[in-house]
């Protein structure tokens, strides 16, 4: 049986390479900037940057320096709060939960169907603030 450090598994992406590509991702939709551009002004693919996000696949110190000059961020904003054991860090996973909610959302074919989604959540973030 093989034992594995804390993201030592060659299976497993890496702990901070997961928080790091989310940050990007997050960022790069904040920002309006689609995959496919991204990986354009890197000289990648859009699948590479799909791997990044995931962080399946790590991003290069001179990729991560390129896609912080796109994003107009410093690089060090990849890893603010990587370490922390705090309610910053559910904060932060909240937000990835919702960018991958508006992912999903956008994959959905049906102008009718988002429509309704949206009328949905809206209800519902309304009747939240008018109760909590």
């Amino acid at each position: 049986m093989t034992i594995y450090f804390l993201g030592e598994n060659p299976e497993m992406p890496h702990p901070v390479d997961l928080y790091v590509g989310a940050r990007v991702r997050s960022l790069r939709v904040l920002r309006g900037v689609s995959q496919t551009e991204l990986a354009q002004k890197i000289g990648n693919s859009f699948q590479q940057v799909q791997k990044y996000e995931t962080g399946s696949n790590r991003i290069s110190a001179s990729k991560l320096h390129s896609i912080s000059k796109i994003l107009d961020v410093q690089p060090n904003y990849f890893f603010e709060g990587v370490d922390d054991e705090k309610p910053e860090t559910a904060k932060t996973n909240a937000s990835l939960r919702a960018v991958r909610v508006g992912a999903y959302f956008e994959n959905i074919p049906s102008l009718e169907v988002k429509e309704r989604l949206y009328s949905l959540i809206k209800a519902m973030a309304s009747a939240n603030r008018s109760t909590g």
